[in-house]
């Protein structure tokens, strides 16, 4: 009885640990795709109004990508937690 149910808590972690490299994946995905090199802007007082917009739209991007850093930093923290405890089930 006792190896079932570690067994089946042993199967729950190892799915909650799938589900969370797949949101690593998925969130790596995003870094990828805002930290497209758009090309360095130079920005001076005559620069027009495309050149303003570029260099919002490239801050913003670092902005967002700072923040799905953290996230990934929270699940591949969650990753290795789960990870631990399903080697210490499958002892």
């Amino acid at each position: 009885m006792e190896h079932s149910t570690k067994t089946r808590k042993l199967a729950e972690v190892l799915d909650e640990s799938e589900s969370r490299a797949a949101a690593l994946a998925g969130l790596a995905g995003v870094v990828s795709s805002l930290s497209e090199d758009e090309g360095s802007v130079i920005v001076t007082a005559n620069s027009s109004k495309e050149t303003f917009e570029l260099a919002n739209s490239s801050l913003n991007n670092y902005r967002n990508i700072s923040g799905v850093s953290l996230s990934l930093l929270i699940l591949a923290d969650d990753v290795l937690n789960l990870t631990s405890e399903a080697n210490m089930l499958a002892e």
